[in-house]
This record gives structure tokens, C-alpha cells and sequence, in this order.
């Protein structure tokens, strides 16, 4: 039973060597070029650098920051709606890349808190992925406790210490 598959298929790859080479079409003969003044053709530098202030003004207005509550790191149903904004101009801005900045407040231990940060900001990040942006333009950064929002001491001096921010950087700033 093998020999007749194994001749069926020699008999056909031969078949295919052997067929004729499609015929290549003429080239037509080249001609000289006409002559045609060069034009400089530069983009307007204003335009250029307001659309790119632009840009940044609708990001830092969609990446506000993203508060979640004591001791835990899941995106609040508040947080994707705002997320969800941000990530459609990151779709139409494929030259921006963020930052993600994971804080806790001040209770616990400092390795806790900077677990708990860098958790915060990969839930971000994870969210924003999956919402079609690319894992290379985000990046995770943990503070921790470190860069508190709020000074004091009280659960709404907390509150706004638990979130994530955003640094939103467009290719070619410095």
C-alpha cells in the first residue's frame, strides 16, 4: 500500500518540475525622465508642534489618576471607564509611551507597600493590554509609600495615596 502513495507523489512533484515556466511579460523600453523642478517640501514646524501639544493635553486630560481601596490592587469599575478613554488615544497615538506609577499609603511595611504599588500598576497595565495596546509602550514603577499624595494621617489622606499615576511620554521627547 505504500509503494503506490509514494510513486503517486514522485510521479506528481516530477510532473510539477518538468511543467513549463510561465512566459515573463516584455518590459517596456526605459524612457528619459521628464524634467521636473525639485520641490523642498517641509511640514509647518507650528502645526507640527501644536498637534503635539495637542495630543498631550488629551492624554494628560484622559490619564487621571487611579485610586484604589485600602489593601487591595483590583481595578475599580471608575478606573477602567477612565482607562478605557485613555487607551483609545493610545491607539490612535502609536508614538506615546506610559509610565505606570503603582503608591501606597502609608500602613504596612515598606516591602509590602512597594508589592502592593507594583501590583496596582500591573493591574493597570494588564487592563490596558488587553484593551489592545501593545505591553511594550507601558511600563510598571513601584513607589510604595514614598510619594505620598497626602501628608496626613487620616483614612481620606490615605485614600488619595492609594493609586496609580501616569507618565505619558511621546517618542522623540527628551
Amino acid at each position: 500500500m505504500k509503494y503506490p502513495a509514494i510513486l503517486m507523489a514522485t510521479l506528481s512533484l516530477s510532473l510539477l518540475a518538468c511543467s513549463k515556466k510561465p512566459k515573463q511579460e516584455a518590459r517596456p523600453e526605459p524612457t528619459a525622465p521628464a524634467m521636473v523642478t525639485p520641490v523642498a517640501v517641509q511640514p509647518e514646524p507650528s502645526a507640527t508642534k501644536e498637534t503635539k501639544i495637542r495630543i498631550q493635553d488629551l492624554l494628560a486630560e484622559a490619564f487621571k489618576p487611579v485610586y484604589f481601596p485600602y489593601d487591595q490592587a483590583v481595578l475599580p469599575e471608575k478606573a477602567k471607564d477612565l482607562l478605557a478613554k485613555a487607551g483609545d488615544l493610545l491607539k490612535q497615538a502609536p508614538s506615546v509611551t506610559v509610565t505606570i506609577e503603582g503608591n501606597a499609603d502609608e500602613r504596612g511595611t515598606e516591602d509590602y507597600n512597594m508589592a502592593l504599588g507594583e501590583k496596582r500598576g500591573n493591574v493597570v497595565k494588564a487592563y490596558l493590554t488587553t484593551y489592545g495596546i501593545a505591553a511594550n509602550r507601558l511600563s510598571v514603577i513601584s513607589y510604595g509609600e514614598e510619594k505620598p499624595s497626602a501628608l496626613g494621617h487620616e483614612e481620606n489622606d490615605w485614600a488619595q495615596n492609594r493609586r496609580d499615576e501616569f507618565k505619558v511620554t511621546m517618542t522623540g521627547e527628551e
